[in-house]
């Protein structure tokens, strides 16, 4: 409260009340604000500025009263808009010019819109309809000049704008004229009138709008930097970005967005927006598409969003252009739009068309979410959801269907009532339909529709729930437009109708009988019919395309890149591939695998899958679908994703597919795909279901089948082996299928032999005869012996079948016990006997076994291209590898030689050793004679010199960019006709990583090819130097090979692999001619040119670690101490962070801010230019991010008293807060955290052979300086006048042709080396070096598109070196200085590799034998490997960064009590080496980061016990010195395994990890011969891993802290804040690392740093904290960090994690916005607070009539303007209010919306808000209580936080009278310093109550307990360890249904009555005035409200001993 103002008055000295206040008041529009000025009128330092003490008798002041008004205050002025004071004081130097002191009170234009002289809706529409034709203009412009020019073309605009005011053809000056005229004093408008008459000149319509946009060109801002006036300029600007144009900073030059997409790889592909991913030329051609005229006359610019999804929609799925095309006119019919689209894409040229295309030959990605729910009965049921509504159909579907059934709210559009959970027909409803259907169906076999008839069948669908439009009418009206124009095949009328309602199958009748004749059960169960309804939605959707969000809220983005397996699945279902999929159909009848005998009595071995999609019965063509995991929900869990679930769960959505909603298909789930996020599932006919589907089959017959396919392939594989060694021709014999790489062609030891679909089946061999090769004979009952004896083979192959098939039967039964699944419960309630389970887990396990082998078979031919089962699992990941497809030759009809050839023509050839082995054998005796280990040398005598790499024909490179569209008719075609010329091209070339799958049959065999490569051009400048690319490019040229792979490249059949490097010739007869509709890109190298590269945080500390700091470096010519050179390397970077810093803040006028006092002149001026700097900062940001107007609202700078300044909306405002702190976050951490040096990113690319000069490329040896390379000049900085007549020995000793680079992931000084270029590549070969082929050992690297990074030397040109440079060279010498000196030869040259490791997990697998792929349970092992292997990738690579810094440091070891003892010896020291070693440590650490890097190749994890649970022990022993070997032995000891494996099975936490082991005081030793022979005691083993593991996770938390470079998502402050927990956590407790607390604390503050890096990054985190909270953000102030610590201490939370600390914020926010005294829950007037407990009530509950979803339903039938309102047309009831008993609504709007569709929606809310008609505005005002009570401040699906309009927020609007809500925000964080602020005194227990079943980021905050509960009461053992930890009893826990308890004392816990609904819905706030909850359902008679009872707990003891002690209570 204002010390001189009480209850709202300021009352003087004279009686009278203050003149200034309410002047005050009146200007500054908020009484906060003008109170706040008010009080500091009278400080010192005003007065001081005043020049006089007003505060004193009137008498005394008589010379000074005209500043003064009648009450001795101060007169407030008013200037040019602006408020200011006027001192007494004159101004220095000036004679009459008096001090003022300035307030930026104007009343400034509160919205963007010009002043178009019209009503505002007018002003708004006119206003965009000129954007848009000024857009137009700027695309006529930019056409005229050409993409990317650099002229003014916004001037131009401006010009045309002008002249747009004329109907004549005039020139600009004499427009300029008539304009002067018109704007020249008083009379000018009657002199233009009389002007223009005398001239003849006509004015356009609408000239007005032209005249004011030139007027109005430029944006006005006061002396502030705030808008006064919007200008057309920056309306247009801001608009741009709708339709891909952008304006060049500082210039008015446009061009178009041409951003690379770069993708997030630690996300799912369907994450990915593939609108992000258009190119330049698709998007250009959408975003000029013009749609009639608009209300100027001009054409109308269709936005690119809206055009994108339209297209969209209509392509995906399509095969090919034309088929696009046809989509698209089929559409235009009905949308005026889409016939614009089409009509440009008819005009586009081949290029344009082919971008087009290659950006939407896009598929529809299906997704299921498999659900549990708990019925009222106490059963369970589960279903299998489509989760994915985002396309029309599926969409309108789900509408449908919700509109079906009314639950416990009022729907007037359901048939049904649901009660009890049944079902009952509204009677009235059965009447309505009826009566409707009774005049529809006299119209079947008419052929004109009678007008009541198509009206009868609009209410018909109305009535059942189904629609076309928002009203009946518009059904009516649409269905009779659709009756007129027809269908896609053009029918129309009577004829389409008829087909429409009538089909036989599909009669809308059957709704209608259904409805009647089974009422217990709703309609929808007709899918085929609704499906059929539903399709024709697409007509009539103004929304066609979208995300949808997943089941645990991630956005995915259905419509995406298609894989192999979208295309096998679309062959097979698109109409349009018909003749495609005949032709696929005969040739895989030539394959033996799929059709063993032609003779029709053999027809049942042929394939049963391929049988049943061939026939016409049961539609398995049609359902033969491609499906995506989302996830697993059971009840109101959250649920799980793939990369989430456990072992269980994921054999429960098995089972669930199978059963398939109980349908004839079953979803027959796919092999695991390797480390790919995703599980799969293809919709196939059930085993069972056989009958249905045309195939009439016994089980025994189906493995029959199966059997003779195999044998089938084996005598076939024999027979094409005989045939070769008959005609001595090899060349159709498949390396790896029919022989073994390496063996004699003839061997017949291929995986044709050992890899067949059924496992292990034996081609039995009896008297020398084996069983394949009676095969033929028993197919044609030609020998009656060899049948006889055939068919008791298969007998006895059968048998073996039978037994294995029953064997996986009793592994699944153990299972199920295993994992605690019951069948009833868990996947059907119908399987309630034994004999159901039985037969359930028989039928099963047969359904998957043959179901995945059939699918195999058409995915991938079989099994038998795969060596073994590691390898088929390894290549199956790459059957989902999306990418764009190619444009073919023949899809533009008027230009079909244009594209990508239909077939290409490969060769393979065998991969490339070195050449000249006499210089490699010279290198690796270097390498040994320097001081490399000899065994370590050996590794490079042979190498693969082009591992991934293949090479493409110019013709090839042509055919690509053609059909991607990238190809420059001009420059790209005259360069490629000189080249056909016999000359070179020189044209860019990139290297391209392709993708190629195809399985097709050749010579009867299903062949399946997978190239995973990169392509290299092969030019002809390229080639000149280069003996075998001129043989390659004499093959491209002239025998029309148009790629030559290496082996490596190649994966599958691999025909006539050729020796090229020793034969130095190409055979071309006989080349593989692949199908160029198999070839794709899953990624496109950027073509921008940085020239900086970012600091890797890992060779920051990976190449200075284990520097020998007392021996001599050669530095610079120079010798010095390794420890100098440590010093120097810190220091640059701390100078360069400090460096940074004051750049920083500088820039953003923050030290100015700081140097200055407070409430001074000075001070308002420095804080005046620091928020407009920082505005401008943020403005750019706001605009990059697509963010909607009201963050610019907010960021008006307004005064803050008279000598400071702030921000109209607090950047800290919780609405906005969240983006405003990750942009100035995010200044900090890209311009000081993220360190920059000079460099780029190159491909590296294969040296074939070697240089006709220099020879082949050397690699380093230890002496030479370095490796060689190859690399264009001008990459180095060389010049085209440097480089004018000079070759590359010109340059001899400049330093630029000398380079660092270094690989990521970036794993030690291996992973790096020092370049020296020896040649040039030609200019054309962008972003390519080529390296030396021992590179690829040396870093366990290929040329699979594999990227160098490159660090270059700063080079002084033109002027001297800054200190920054200087500083980067530092780094660089230092690099260098380390990798060249022979000392560290061995680190640098031992390859990265986990060879160590790959060898133990041999001797330590459990698996006995290769997988069995038939076996389920195998999939959930490979599941688990692969998972494993993924997850330990950042446990190890911060345990790698850990160490290396520790070893610097030299300070820290383990304490002794839980240190390793090995052989009696301790081993406690963080040491360099092992102990008794050479071998450093980081290499050990570094070989098990290898391994989980490759996993998806190696899952070795579960052999080697390497998991979550075990990192921490294996890192503590690998750091302390202990070899791998015995930290493998160690950990794969049977009883550590078997613990592991039970946690694991429990998805028990880390912190409950150690509870069932007793731990002893101390570890104790373990001999090696002990450990090798398994005889250390169990409890010995499992105490001695518990106390590692107190170290290990110790040591974790202090590898984060002394790593504080390493840290991600500086972008948000909690992600510091977590940090800082972890710092305080650890130096709150006992330390198990000696020394890691005094450095830790040495670190937080010291002048003398012993680690410079360190201490520098760790300062810059105090940066950012101190100047976010500078600036006013609220997360670190007291209130919250005590608020946090309370939550902590309740909840047994240690340190939070960023996600934790972010979700609480905004916890608090909402509960600072809830306080009583808060403007949201303030009463309004008579009405109830918005955000009270009365609104929520009748909001959410469904009884109430008055229900937010009802209301919504209701209010646009009142009024039906609001149904053209864009913010109330996307609001939907949310579907999940049957299961959560709420009335819920969401705003439905995906996650991509454009920033003209926030702005929309924002405008579209406000209007409701502030709409006359009272019901309205009171609607619009419970749609911010919807936002506030929902979503709160959590981003989630239909949040619409940040579209509340500002006006909202910063006015009294919600609640007159009450203040805004800014402004109650504002006065709140005053009190935030004050760590008991009041309004956070109940907020710990209202959070558990709101949010104890909450997760954020994958973990709940409360600990999840089982227990029995009786009545609501669970009651302990007195300290059970449980519940009783460190002294204390937890205050509260949760269960696995949900449930939470509270601690009440005495070991006991009660039921809580919990708030809200969990993820719906909160009741924040309303426990300060009421503790119990609006919902019944919360609160049951064992339920209470009260806080834990935390009295007479014991204080936390000592920090090990009591962990250990209270662990071992219970054993």
């Amino acid at each position: 409260m204002s010390c001189r103002i009480e209850n709202g008055r300021a009352i003087l000295p004279n009686g009278k009340d203050s003149k200034l206040l309410e002047d005050l008041r009146n200007v500054a529009g908020s009484n906060a604000e003008a109170e706040a000025i008010y009080e500091s009128v009278y400080t010192n330092e005003f007065k001081k500025f005043y020049g006089i003490d007003f505060n004193q008798d009137r008498n005394q002041l008589a010379s000074k009263l005209a500043n003064l008004d009648e009450n001795n205050e101060p007169i407030l002025f008013v200037e040019n808009g602006e408020y200011m004071f006027m001192s007494t004081l004159k101004e220095e130097g000036t004679k009459n010019q008096y001090k003022t002191l300035r307030f930026g009170l104007a009343n400034r234009q509160s919205s963007k819109l010009l002043e178009l002289h019209r009503g505002k809706q007018a002003n708004i529409e006119i206003q965009s309809a000129l954007i848009n034709t000024l857009v137009g203009f700027i695309n006529k412009i930019k056409n005229q000049v050409g993409p990317n020019q650099e002229n003014n073309i916004l001037d131009d605009v401006k010009n045309k704008t002008l002249l747009a005011v004329f109907n004549e053809d005039i020139t600009l000056e004499k427009a300029q004229e008539l304009y002067d005229i018109l704007t020249k004093g008083e009379n000018g408008y009657d002199a233009f009138i009389s002007k223009i008459k005398k001239e003849n000149i006509n004015l356009a319509p609408n000239w007005d709008v032209f005249v004011t946009a030139y007027q109005e060109w430029n944006t006005t801002r006061d002396s502030y930097g705030n808008i006064q006036n919007i200008g057309t300029r920056t309306l247009l600007k801001e608009s741009l970005s709708n339709y891909n144009l952008k304006v060049k900073d500082g210039q008015s030059v446009i061009e178009e967005l041409d951003e690379e997409f770069i993708r997030i790889y630690n996300i799912s592909r369907i994450q990915d927006n593939p609108k992000n991913k258009l190119s330049s030329k698709a998007k250009n051609i959408l975003s000029t598409i013009k749609v009639g005229t608009n209300i100027l006359g001009y054409p109308e610019t269709l936005p690119l969003e809206r055009a994108y999804a339209i297209v969209a929609e209509a392509a995906v799925g399509q095969p090919n252009f034309e088929a696009m095309l046809s989509k698209l006119d089929y559409y235009s019919s009905y949308k005026n739009e889409v016939e614009a689209i089409t009509a440009k894409l008819l005009t586009l040229n081949s290029g344009e068309k082919a971008a087009m295309f290659a950006a939407f030959k896009n598929t529809y990605k299906r997704f299921l979410l498999f659900k549990q729910e708990l019925q009222e009965d106490g059963t369970t049921d589960n279903f299998i959801i489509n989760s994915n509504q985002s396309s029309v159909t599926r969409r309108a579907q789900q509408d449908y269907k919700n509109n079906s059934v009314e639950y416990s709210i009022a729907n007037p559009r359901a048939v049904y009532n649901e009660i009890d959970g049944k079902l009952t027909v509204k009677p009235s409803k059965l009447v309505n339909i009826k009566k409707a259907w009774n005049i529809v169906k006299e119209a079947q076999g008419q052929q004109e529709w009678t007008p009541e008839q198509i009206e009868a069948l609009g209410v018909y669908l109305w009535e059942l729930g189904m629609n076309y439009g928002p009203t009946v009418e518009s059904t009516i009206n649409n269905l009779a437009k659709y009756y007129e124009l027809g269908n896609e095949e053009g029918v129309t009328r009577g004829d389409l109708f008829s087909s429409f309602v009538f089909e036989p199958n599909k009669n809308f009748v059957k709704l209608l009988l259904y409805i009647e004749n089974t009422p217990e059960k709703n309609f929808h169960q007709e899918n085929s019919v609704i499906k059929k309804i539903a399709e024709l939605s697409i007509l009539f959707d103004s929304k066609p395309f979208g995300t949808f969000i997943s089941g645990t809220n991630k956005a995915y983005y259905p419509i995406n890149l298609p894989t192999s397996v979208d295309e096998l699945s679309e062959l097979f279902t698109d109409p349009n591939q018909i003749d495609e999929l005949k032709e696929y159909l005969e040739t895989l009848s030539t394959d033996p695998l799929f059709v063993p005998s032609s003779l029709i009595e053999n027809t049942k071995y042929k394939s049963i899958l391929l049988r049943a999609l061939a026939s016409n019965k049961g539609n398995a063509r049609k359902n033969f679908f491609n499906f995506t995991l989302d996830s697993y929900k059971k009840g109101f869990t959250n649920a799980v994703d793939y990369e989430n679930q456990n072992s269980k769960t994921s054999l429960v959505e098995r089972m669930l597919g199978f059963v398939n909603r109980d349908s004839n298909f079953a979803l027959s789930a796919l092999h695991i795909q390797a480390d790919r996020p995703n599980l799969g599932f293809m919709q196939i006919p059930k085993v069972s279901s056989l009958n249905k589907f045309g195939v009439n089959i016994s089980k025994k017959e189906i493995i029959e089948g199966l059997i003779i396919q195999d044998l089938a392939r084996i005598d076939q594989a024999n027979k094409a082996i005989e045939a070769a060694r008959k005609t001595e021709d090899t060349s159709n014999l498949i390396e790896g299928y029919h022989y073994k790489a390496g063996s004699s062609y003839y061997a017949g030891n291929g995986s044709a032999f050992t890899m067949t679909q059924i496992f292990g089946l034996v081609d039995t061999e009896i008297d020398g005869i084996k069983m394949s090769s009676l095969l033929e004979n028993f197919l044609n009952n030609q020998d009656k012996s060899d049948t006889r004896l055939f068919e008791k083979l298969l007998d006895d192959q059968v048998i073996y079948v039978t037994e294995m098939l029953e064997s996986f039967e009793k592994d699944l039964k153990q299972s199920l016990t295993d994992y605690n699944i019951t069948l009833q419960t868990d996947v059907n309630k119908d399987l309630n006997s034994n004999d159901k389970k039985n037969q359930f887990v028989t039928d099963f396990i047969f359904q998957d076994f043959v179901g995945r082998i059939e699918v195999t078979k058409l995915l991938r031919g079989g099994y038998s291209f795969a060596k073994n089962s590691a390898d088929f699992y390894k290549r199956s990941g790459l059957l989902n590898t999306p990418g764009t497809k190619l444009a073919i030759q023949g899809f533009d009809v008027n230009n079909p030689a244009y594209g990508m050839m239909p077939e290409y023509n490969a060769l393979v050839i065998k991969d490339f050793d070195y050449t000249d082995r006499v210089k490699a054998d010279i290198f690796v005796a270097n390498l040994i004679k320097n001081g490399l280990d000899p065994n370590t040398a050996e590794l490079y005598r042979n190498t693969n010199k082009s591992d991934a790499q293949s090479f493409i024909s110019v013709d090839m490179y042509r055919g690509i960019m053609q059909g991607m569209g990238n190809w420059n008719k001009d420059l790209d075609e005259a360069a490629y006709q000189e080249y056909l010329a016999g000359g070179d091209f020189n044209r860019p070339t990139m290297p391209l990583k392709p993708y190629h799958e195809q399985t097709n049959v050749k010579n009867g065999l299903s062949t399946v090819h997978m190239d995973k490569n990169s392509y290299t051009v092969i030019t002809p400048q390229l080639a000149k130097d280069f003996s075998y690319l001129r043989t390659m490019i004499d093959a491209m040229k002239n025998k029309n090979i148009h790629v030559v792979h290496t082996e490596s490249a190649t994966k599958g059949a691999r025909m006539n692999v050729q020796d090229f490097q020793n034969t130095e010739t190409l055979d071309t007869s006989n080349p593989m001619v692949m199908d160029s509709n198999k070839l794709r890109f899953p990624q496109m190298v950027p073509t921008d040119s940085k020239n900086e590269v970012v600091f890797n945080r890992q060779i920051r500390k990976n190449i200075i670690t284990n520097v020998f700091q007392n021996e001599m470096y050669s530095y610079e010519g120079k010798q010095i101490p390794g420890a100098m050179l440590q010093e120097m390397f810190g220091m640059a970077i701390k100078e360069n962070i400090e460096e940074d810093t004051r750049k920083v803040l500088k820039d953003l006028g923050i030290s100015k801010v700081k140097s200055t006092t407070p409430f001074t002149l000075e001070y308002k001026l420095a804080k005046l230019e620091h928020l407009k700097l920082l505005r401008s900062r943020i403005e750019k940001e706001i605009a990059e991010r697509d963010l909607p107007q009201n963050y610019l609202d907010g960021l008006d700078i307004v005064p803050n008293g008279p000598f400071d300044y702030k921000f109209k909306i607090p950047l800290s405002f919780p609405n906005f807060s969240s983006k405003f702190e990750s942009i100035v976050s995010g200044i900090f951490n890209k311009e000081i955290y993220t360190q920059k040096l000079k460099g780029i990113e190159a491909v590296q690319i294969a040296e074939l052979g070697g240089h006709d000069i220099s020879g082949e490329l050397q690699m380093y040896d230890g002496q030479n300086g370095g490796a060689e390379v190859r690399i264009k000049a001008s990459t180095l900085g060389l010049t085209i006048e440097e480089l004018e007549g000079k070759t590359i020995a010109d340059f001899a000793g400049d330093s630029r042709l000398e380079f660092i680079g270094y690989r990521i992931p970036q794993q030690g000084k291996s992973s790096a080396m020092v370049f020296k270029v020896v040649d040039f590549l030609p200019e054309n070969y962008s972003k390519a070096i080529m390296v030396p082929g021992a590179l690829t050992i040396q870093q366990g690297s290929d040329f699979d598109l594999d990227k160098l990074h490159l660090i270059f030397k700063e080079k002084e040109q033109f002027k001297k070196l800054s200190a920054n440079q200087e500083r980067n060279n530092i780094i660089y010498d230092v690099f260098k200085s380390i990798l060249l000196d022979p000392k560290h030869l061995q680190e640098v040259m031992t390859p990265v590799s986990n060879t160590t490791l790959n060898q133990m997990s041999k001797i330590y697998t459990e698996q006995t034998g290769e997988v069995n792929y038939n076996n389920p349970l195998s999939e959930l092992v490979m599941e688990s490997r692969n998972k494993v292997g993924v997850a330990g990738r950042g446990l190890w690579s911060n345990m790698l960064a850990g160490r290396n810094v520790a070893e610097i440091l030299k300070v820290l070891s383990i304490k002794d009590e839980v240190s390793p003892i090995i052989n009696g010896v301790t081993l406690s020291e963080i040491t360099t080496r092992e102990i008794n070693g050479t071998r450093y440590t980081d290499a050990n650490i570094s070989e098990y980061l290898s391994a989980a890097v490759d996993a998806a190749k190696s899952p070795i994890q579960i052999d080697i016990n390497d998991n979550k649970y075990t990192i921490p022990v294996a890192g503590v022993m690998l750091m302390v010195g202990i070899n791998i070997e015995t930290v493998v032995g160690f950990l794969a000891q049977p009883a550590i395994k078997d613990f592991i494996k039970k946690a694991d099975l429990n998805s028990t936490t880390e912190r409950d990890l150690l509870r069932d082991i007793y731990i002893k005081s101390s570890t104790s030793d373990m001999s090696l011969e002990a450990l090798e022979a398994n005889s250390i005691p169990k409890e010995d083993l499992l105490s001695n891993f518990a106390l590692m593991y107190m170290a290990g996770k110790q040591l974790q938390k202090v590898n984060k802290i002394i790593t504080p470079g390493n840290l991600d998502n500086l972008n948000e402050v909690s992600a510091i804040n977590s940090h800082l927990d972890t710092e305080a956590y650890y130096l709150s407790k006992e330390s198990l690392i000696r020394g890691a607390k005094d450095y830790i604390m040495h670190q937080q503050d010291t002048k003398q740093p012993e680690n410079l890096v360190g201490v520098a990054y760790r300062g810059i985190l105090d940066t950012i904290i101190n100047n976010t909270s500078d600036l006013g953000f609220i997360q670190n102030t007291n209130a919250f960090k005590s608020a946090k610590t309370e939550i902590k201490e309740a909840l047994g939370i240690d340190i939070l994690t960023s996600e934790q600390h972010k979700f609480i914020d905004r916890a608090l926010n909402l509960s600072i916005m809830t306080q009583p005294h808060s403007p949201l829950m303030l009463k309004r007037g008579e009405k109830a607070g918005l955000l009270s407990r009365a609104v929520i009530k009748n909001m959410y509950t469904p009884e109430n009539v008055n229900n937010i979803v009802i209301k919504s339903r209701d209010i646009a039938l009142k009024y039906p303007e609001l149904n053209n309102n864009p913010f109330y047309r996307l609001l939907r009831e949310d579907p999940t209010n049957p299961e959560t008993g709420l009335a819920r609504i969401v705003l439905d709007t995906g996650t991509d919306l454009s920033t003209s569709d926030k702005n929309d929606l924002s405008i579209g809310l406000l209007n409701m808000i502030t709409s006359p008609i009272e019901e309205i505005s009171n609607y619009g005002k419970l749609l911010v209580a919807n936002q506030f009570l929902t979503n709160g401040f959590y981003p989630s699906y239909g949040s619409y936080i940040d579209i509340i309009p500002s006006e909202v927020l910063t006015t009294d609007i919600l609640n007159p009278g009450n203040g805004s809500p800014v402004e109650f925000f504002e006065e709140e964080v005053m009190e935030l310093t004050n760590s008991n602020y009041s309004g956070f005194s109940n907020f710990t227990h209202e959070f558990v109550r709101n949010y104890g079943n909450r997760k954020a980021g994958g973990s709940y905050f409360l600990p999840t307990l089982r227990v029995k509960a009786k009545l609501g009461v669970v009651q302990f053992a007195p300290e059970s360890p449980k519940v009783f930890n460190k002294g204390v009893y937890m205050q509260y826990f949760r269960t696995r249904n949900d449930s939470i308890y509270v601690y009440t004392g005495d070991a006991t816990y009660q039921k809580l009555s919990t708030l809200g609904v969990s993820n719906k819905l909160t009741e924040v706030g309303t426990t300060n005035l009421n503790d119990t909850s609006v919902f019944p359902a919360n609160m049951t008679a064992i339920t209470t409200e009260r806080k834990p009872n935390v009295w007479g707990q014991r204080e936390t003891e000592d920090f090990v001993t009591e962990d250990r002690d209270t662990i071992n209570k219970k054993c």
